[in-house]
């Protein structure tokens, strides 16, 4: 057998898998890619990067805690704060004390932000339309339904490192 017809890896290979084949790459070229793109619509009209997502939630229900759109987001509280400010520095969120329980604060969309919604979510719905061009329906719901058991699959994960990484540093410098 020659070395072009080899079945071992060249001694420099580190990958055993083609990057078309890995899930984990594709879903992470396709989120750049679409984040470029949406990113491309929003910044001409002064949405700070990185907080579409926010808004996004937001514009569903307006009225949420900085915890509970933080949690809808899918990360911490802190950093979720940190957004907020953003898109409050902006006006187009205000954060207004809950008349129930005074050590919560809700966030609820400003006159401008609601505007803002109303032009950005038909430039978000054309282009998750052109995402899944030629698409059918069923297979865009097939599809949903993948990524949104990848991310179920990838909590458990993400649950199980938290609970053995627990008391332990856990950045790439320690």
């Amino acid at each position: 057998m020659n070395k072009s017809t080899s079945s071992k890896p060249s001694p420099g290979k580190i990958a055993t898998q083609s990057s078309e084949d890995s899930v984990g790459y594709q879903l992470s070229a396709t989120y750049r890619v679409l984040n470029r793109a949406l990113q491309a619509q929003v910044a001409r009209l002064d949405v700070p990067a990185g907080t579409w997502i926010f808004l996004r939630t937001i514009w569903e229900e307006d009225g949420l805690t900085q915890r509970e759109v933080g949690r809808r987001v899918g990360i911490m509280e802190a950093a979720a704060g940190s957004a907020l400010n953003k898109l409050e520095s902006r006006g187009l969120i205000r954060r207004v004390r809950n008349a129930d329980d005074r050590r919560k604060i809700n966030i609820y969309l400003t006159e401008r932000g609601r505007a803002l919604g109303h032009e950005l979510m038909p430039k978000a719905d054309e282009l998750t339309a052109r995402m899944v061009e030629g698409f059918e329906h069923f297979e865009v719901a097939q599809l949903c339904s993948y990524l949104m058991r990848v991310r179920q699959n990838l909590r458990a994960v993400e649950s199980s490192a938290d609970i053995k990484n627990e008391g332990t540093e856990n950045t790439i410098d320690s």
